[in-house]
């Protein structure tokens, strides 16, 4: 009993239902003789409703999660088919601009409304961004119009040992919020420390996360028969864990610098500038590994869409449907499930190999659409395609390291 207790059986039924709704909804189709693409859809759909088997507020983070993959794999699977413009399809910085919108929102949210975003990621938040809640709360005042709250102030300024008149000005009237952020350091040096103790607190969180995963990669390698150099390893172990410790350092310096200098750049500061602001933020992923970004980015994205549509509700634009949460999840699952089946490489192989566990190899898979390529790319597929057996058993295979991150 005590077992039971420890452990959610919720989890595992949802995960057993999820593949095995599939599996016999599939067999069923195949019987009646119905399309690849018709049948893959609507199993998918079908074994969305296992989501039933979650507690109601466990179902909108596994729903969001599962419609920003499912968006990602689409997307992907019209490229292949050449459904975009070459300009479009060629751009190679999506995941830095989708960083910088998602910084924008839940910064923002952070600060002035931090009601609408997830409690367990309020408080990661409130962690890494490393200021007092009766600071942010005085800076959310100032920037919303609302009057100083004095008691507040009072009680935070004789809490760090500085004179209330450093933060309070014109009888009380108006906030310095230099002095609430940062009472004895100026904007720059304030910068500068703040990203120098917000690197050794993000190291605290990569270098576990880095070397379990480079722990995992080692293994499934030795496991392949492949051996590889400790020292590089090592090395680039440990590139990893200061470029993702620098990331996070950097988007937290940035946020608070931009946040705190726009109000004297920008003095008739509105919501909507303040957003665009501190998008400015998310330009800090570029210090990480180009594999790492878009994965970055669609981390933040659910959080992000959480917390929008929370605050669009409290103004009473969009309204919460009764089981809006299962209907799309099973959207997200047929797609999930056409991509799968239809267009496997569409998903990164991690992703492959979590919905191959599920839903088992696709039965099958449309190629994609002929490229248009360049006479010279031509030519040099040509020569490639002359190499005999024997010369090409003998070239080095390549191995990306960096995909692992």
């Amino acid at each position: 009993m005590k077992l039971l207790q420890l452990i959610d059986l919720r989890y595992g039924l949802f995960m057993g239902s999820f593949g095995g709704v599939f599996q016999t909804v599939e067999l069923l189709l195949k019987k009646l003789e119905w399309k690849e693409t018709r049948k893959s859809l609507i199993a998918g759909a079908l074994a969305g409703l296992s989501l039933l088997c979650l507690k109601k507020e466990d179902r909108p983070s596994i729903m969001l999660y599962a419609l920003v993959r499912s968006g990602e794999s689409f997307v992907a699977a019209l490229d292949m088919q050449n459904r975009f413009p070459a300009a479009i399809s060629k751009f190679q910085h999506y995941d830095t601009l989708l960083m910088c919108l998602t910084a924008g929102q839940i910064l923002y949210t952070y600060v002035h409304k931090p009601a609408t975003l997830n409690s367990t990621y309020y408080n990661f938040l409130l962690k890494f961004g490393a200021k007092d809640v009766r600071a942010i709360k005085v800076v959310a005042d100032k920037y919303n119009g609302q009057p100083p709250d004095v008691g507040l102030i009072t009680e935070l300024c004789s809490d760090r040992g500085i004179p209330l008149d450093h933060c309070l000005r014109d009888g009380g009237q108006r906030v310095n919020i230099c002095r609430v952020i940062h009472p004895h350091q100026t904007c720059e040096r304030h910068a500068l420390s703040f990203s120098t103790s917000g690197f050794v607190r993000s190291l605290f969180l990569y270098a576990p996360l880095q070397t379990v995963i480079v722990a995992v990669f080692v293994v499934l390698r030795w496991r392949g028969g492949r051996h590889l150099n400790p020292l590089q390893m090592a090395g680039k172990t440990l590139l990893a864990i200061c470029r993702s410790a620098a990331f996070l350092s950097l988007y937290c310096t940035i946020a608070w610098y931009v946040g705190v200098c726009s109000r004297g750049i920008i003095p008739a500061l509105t919501p909507h500038i303040n957003r665009l602001s501190l998008c400015l933020a998310g330009l800090s992923v570029l210090l990480e590994m180009k594999s790492r970004r878009m994965e970055l980015a669609l981390y933040c994205l659910p959080r992000a869409l959480e917390s929008a549509f929370n605050e669009l509700h409290e103004v009473g634009l969009v309204r919460t449907v009764r089981h809006g949460e299962l209907g799309l999840f099973c959207l997200a699952a047929a797609l999930l499930t056409y991509c799968h089946q239809m267009y496997p490489e569409s998903f990164k192989p991690s992703i492959r190999g979590m919905l191959q566990f599920f839903w088992g190899q696709p039965k099958t898979a449309l190629l994609p659409a002929p490229r248009k390529v360049s006479l010279t790319t031509a030519a040099v597929r040509d020569n490639r395609s002359r190499i005999s057996e024997e010369e090409r058993a003998t070239l080095p295979k390549a191995t990306s390291f960096s995909h692992f991150f």
